[in-house]
């Protein structure tokens, strides 16, 4: 199982998670990824998205 992520941080009102995310991490280690590791996870925060209009 690939234990590499790379974590986006977004507000809970943002229309475009993908492209708006504030903050961005990585967990896990590079040497016990998969091949098609990093893996993105979405990490939802209270607040409002800035960039949505």
């Amino acid at each position: 199982m690939c234990e590499y992520t790379k974590n986006y941080y977004i507000y809970t009102s943002c229309v475009d998670p993908g492209a708006h995310f504030f903050s961005c991490t990585t967990d896990g280690k590079k040497d016990r990824s998969c091949t098609r590791g990093p893996h993105e996870r979405y990490i939802l925060v209270e607040g409002k998205c800035y960039l949505c209009k």
